[in-house]
This record gives C-alpha cells, structure tokens and sequence, in this order.
C-alpha cells in the first residue's frame, strides 16, 4: 500500500492497534480499531495523528541522499529515532511496532492493517504520544510570560542526555579541519538568497573564528564534548509541560556526520533561535543552566562560533526549500525565512 492508502486506512478505522493505546502501543494483543483525527505527508514521512498518539512511517521515495524504497533504509532511519527518542524522552516515544497488511474482515473488500508489536517483519513505524501545540517552545515564546525559568528542566535533561550520549573523539568533527568544507558547503547553499560579498564576508569571518578558536576546540574534544546527539535540535522540537516536564522529539536520523557533534553546537543552535524569538539575555540564562550541570567551562567562548554555524544552516535549508520550490511555486516565507537567519547573523556576529 502507498502513503495515501494507509493515510485513508487510518481515517476510515481500518486500523487495529495493541491496547492500551494511552499508556504503550505495543503492549497487548491486537484488539481494537484506531481512527486518524488528521494525516499529512511531509518531505521524507507520513504522519498519522489520533486522539492520543502520533505514528510517522517513512515515504518510500529517495530524498536527502537516501533511498528510502529500500526496506533495509526505513528500518534504519526508524530504528535510529526510536532509540534516540527513548533516550532523550523515554515517557513519550512507545515501543516498537510495524504495520502489516492483514487479510479483509468478514463481509468487507478493503484490507485491514494491524499494528504488530516487536522487531518483527512489517513496515516500521515511530509511534509517539501526542503533544499539544500549545505547549511547543516557540509556541510558548509568544506568550509574554514565559521565562528562561521554564527551560530550565529542558536544559537538565539535555544534559544528562548528552552526558549518557556516546563518545565520538576521533569523528571528523573533532577536528578543526572539518569546519572549512561545512562553511563553505553552507555559503554555497545560500546562493541567491545572499550576495556574493555577504557570502565572501560569512566563509572568511568564519574560518577566521575557527582558527582562533583551534585550541579551545581541541580541549573540548578532551573533555569529551563531541558525542551521537539529538541532531535536530530546534525549539519546534521541544515540548514543556504545565508542571514543566520537557520532551525533545524528532531526532536526526540520517548519516552520523548530522548527529556527531560538538555538544555544544548542538545548544547554540536551540540558543540561537532564543536569541531571535526571545532576547539574548534569555538565551544567555538557558546556556548558563547547561553550562553549570555540565560543567563547560569553555562554552561561552565557542558560542559565537557555533551560533553562526546554526544560522547558516538555518539559512541554507530555507534557501534550499526556496530554490526547490521555482519550478512549481515559488516559496517566498522560505526566502523570507532565509534572509532572517543570514541578517542576523550578520547583525550580530
């Protein structure tokens, strides 16, 4: 079946689920009939949402460098988020399971599908409670209460996370060396989007901010700092709780070069994002929560550096989306979105 029938599977209850579905999809047997409040298909998945619980499988289409017809890839990319995602938020991600194709019931011509639980053969599937919207971080920045208090769980958990997280010392990006080619990879991307002397002034600013910062970067490679993180890290993917329970979701699950990282670029990125939506002196109170639980000393300094690498990513994917779109409609909030990350990276360097 293709994403669309099990997306209309979904909604037309032909769907059997484990039970309890509140509490864990795959424990129980077989026995009752789930319904999707709501479907939709992203870039790489499709996303079935319930009243309780959200279950993504992944499109069979090849997209950012991986071939996700082949099985052996679906099984690979799903088995990385659930096994990150247990880790990072164990209360939210459920147990594994797989979608199979079951014979139609009695009297009916449609087929059913079952949700079987285990690494047992089938479709994988990444099965999540549902979070509200409302309780999403950037979500949360728009109400003018919120203080850098209510990240402090966030950055607690982050890290113990990062402190359980494995240790990659000899990954390319312990070396100072790996920053030049991702600078000018992410200055490239930009393309129209930045002129060619802004993207001028972004590589040499950058590589210069590198070389001064070689030392501190090999000390923290020392101290252990460059470890198999979340990935993906960005407010969209934090959720706070009213009695301040965080949850991350959606961790990266592609090549190791996307997830192995300095543990501290992974929190200048969610910084970043803070300093845009909140203010600065936000973002410098939710660094010095991370910073004191893992005793970083040499945070701070690499701040700048790692705060402008995440506003060139932020840049170069939005100036990707936008390229991508010309040939259909043009996309301009991902221009929009584009210009923001590179004018104020170079606002504020």
């Amino acid at each position: 079946m293709n994403p669309l029938e099990i997306a209309q599977a979904f909604r037309a209850g032909r769907v059997r689920a484990p039970t309890p579905p509140e509490s864990a999809l795959g424990a129980g047997g077989i026995q009752h009939a789930i319904r999707a409040e709501r479907a939709m298909l992203t870039r790489k998945s499709l996303l079935v949402f319930t009243a309780q619980s959200v279950i993504k499988l992944r499109r069979p289409i090849e997209v950012d460098g991986f071939d996700q017809r082949v099985p052996s890839v679906r099984y690979g990319m799903t088995g990385r988020e659930r096994t990150v995602g247990r880790r990072i938020a164990p209360e939210i991600y459920y147990d594994d399971l797989v979608l199979r194709v079951a014979p139609p019931r009695p009297g009916e011509s449609e087929p059913v599908l079952d949700l079987v639980p285990g690494l047992v053969e089938g479709e994988p599937v990444v099965a999540m409670v549902r979070l509200s919207e409302a309780r999403r971080a950037d979500h949360l920045l728009a109400s003018e209460w919120v203080t850098p208090e209510l990240f402090d769980s966030a950055m607690v958990r982050l890290a113990a996370f990062h402190a359980e997280a494995d240790l990659h010392p000899e990954a390319p990006a312990a070396d100072p060396a790996s920053f030049a080619p991702r600078v000018r990879e992410l200055v490239q991307r930009l393309g129209a989007i930045a002129t060619a002397a802004e993207r001028r002034h972004l590589e040499q600013e950058t590589l210069g901010w590198v070389d001064q910062l070689a030392g501190t970067l090999a000390h923290r490679v020392m101290e252990g700092r460059i470890r198999d993180v979340h990935g993906e890290l960005a407010l969209e993917h934090l959720f706070i709780a009213e009695d301040g329970t965080p949850s991350f979701i959606d961790p990266d699950d592609g090549m190791p070069e996307a997830h192995v990282m300095d543990t501290g670029e992974e929190v200048m990125r969610l910084a970043l994002e803070l300093d845009l939506l909140a203010s600065p002196a936000f973002s410098d109170r939710v660094i010095e929560t991370y910073a004191s639980a893992t005793a970083d000393g040499t945070l701070r300094r690499v701040s700048r550096l790692f705060k402008r690498l995440a506003a060139l990513r932020f840049a170069a994917d939005a100036a990707t989306a936008h390229a991508e779109s010309l040939a259909a409609t043009p996309d301009d909030d991902a221009r929009a979105r584009a210009r923001f990350f590179l004018d104020a990276t170079l606002a504020r360097p």
